[in-house]
């Protein structure tokens, strides 16, 4: 449900911004596709606060950092390509994974990469 609502986050971010702009049809749209996103979820027994609260705040920050990077990149001020703004956003992005990773780590992760490096050697080159 949670990322089914994305495009409706990044919508109502860069209405807060002024990249876009609320209508009565685009308010519609907006309400049809959270109960469409509503309607799908269905009998989860093992709800958790905290995986809730993880997944809200991972998505507003990546649709944050979406919404960030087209304003940086249409601003007649501050004028990025695409190239560029992820050159700069790639080390921002990389320090808040690495505390994520640290506040996160399990030594059992070295041996299972050992175990699927067949796996993650193709997903690494995408």
């Amino acid at each position: 449900f949670m990322k089914e609502s994305n495009v409706v986050l990044v919508f109502l971010l860069c209405c807060s911004v002024g990249l876009q702009r609320m209508d009565r049809v685009k308010a519609v749209v907006v309400v049809w596709i959270l109960a469409g996103s509503w309607m799908c979820v269905h009998g989860e027994i093992n709800f958790t606060m905290i995986g809730f609260v993880i997944q809200a705040i991972s998505q507003f920050a990546e649709c944050s950092k979406n919404v960030m990077g087209e304003y940086i990149m249409s601003s007649a001020d501050f004028k990025l390509d695409p190239l560029t703004y992820t050159l700069f956003m790639a080390p921002v992005s990389l320090l808040f994974l690495s505390m994520g990773v640290a506040w996160t780590w399990d030594p059992a992760v070295i041996a299972a990469a050992q175990a699927n490096w067949h796996l993650l050697l193709p997903n690494a080159c995408l």
